[in-house]
């Protein structure tokens, strides 16, 4: 395979993989992204040195409503080649990538279009201007993200050595579900009509919890989205917290009203106020 057709492979992935980031964890987009920025850059430096073209604004299939972003991840300050020497520049990774993923898309289209040296002109002069200093600066941004969540990694295989108890954060101390797009609710266990649940399901990152599905008739609905990342529970931090200890700060005792301080996708930071139900009040409330 030529140099040019490996890139357009990868190209074609990681846009697949941008596009179906709604349906991934934080995790997995961060993770995901990072490779694939590293593979891009790394074959770039292969492909033919041919008259090239730049846009400055290109037109993608980049939906800014239906990406889920990096939570509290998203601000990094560059100085870099979009920021004077002396002056750091404050950016969003989500904002960088829909750069990177339009200088991208563009070439693929041509290369799609049955122009390969065009695209290589593309990709190329990009590589040296455009999306390849950006992917730099991300991949700078997204470093200590990757590394946090391998040690995260690392702590619960050590745990799952010990024979730790595994942790759903919709209800303390059962099992991890699946991700699902929308939260299943658990079962009422017989004789425990009080076993509380915010209708959310939750997982651990670095810095604190990602919410990744909200429950339409559960008490965090309207007050919680997908993407969010809550830092702290009654001025808590949940930074480097354990997955038990976690789960046993985000969900308090039936009625309790605990303040939540939530890190929106939008880079905002809100106090939120909820209470658990009891999974009795919840399967009354999704019975009726």
């Amino acid at each position: 395979m030529d140099a040019t057709s490996l890139f357009a492979e990868l190209t074609r992935d990681f846009c697949s993989i941008v596009l179906q980031g709604a349906a991934m964890s934080l995790e997995d987009r961060a993770v995901s992204v990072d490779q694939g920025l590293a593979q891009l850059l790394a074959a770039g430096l292969a492909l033919p040195i041919v008259p090239g073209e730049v846009r400055p604004d290109p037109a993608s299939p980049w939906d800014e409503a239906a990406w889920p972003g990096f939570g509290s991840f998203e601000r990094y300050w560059t100085v870099g080649a979009l920021a004077e020497p002396s002056e750091p520049l404050p950016c969003l990774l989500s904002q960088t990538l829909q750069f990177v993923f339009a200088q991208l898309w563009v070439g693929l289209e041509a290369f799609e279009a049955g122009e390969p040296e065009r695209a290589a002109g593309i990709w190329g002069r990009g590589y040296e201007d455009t999306w390849g200093p950006a992917s730099t600066e991300m991949l700078h941004a997204l470093h200590p993200v990757v590394r946090g969540y391998r040690e995260d990694a690392r702590r619960r295989v050590q745990k799952r050595r010990k024979g730790a108890p595994g942790l759903d954060l919709v209800t303390p101390a059962s099992e991890p579900a699946p991700v699902l797009a929308e939260p299943a609710m658990p079962a009422l266990p017989e004789g425990e009509p009080d076993r509380p649940l915010l209708g959310v399901r939750f997982e651990p990152c670095p810095g604190g919890v990602a919410v990744l599905a909200v429950h339409p008739q559960g008490p965090a609905a309207g007050r919680l989205d997908a993407g969010d990342v809550v830092l702290a529970v009654d001025g808590t931090s949940l930074a480097d917290l354990p997955p038990d200890e976690a789960g046993a700060m985000l969900v308090g005792a039936v009625g309790e009203v605990r303040r939540y301080e939530v890190f929106r996708r939008d880079g905002d930071t809100a106090m939120v106020e909820l209470a658990a139900i009891s999974m009795a009040a919840f399967a009354a409330v999704e019975g009726g």
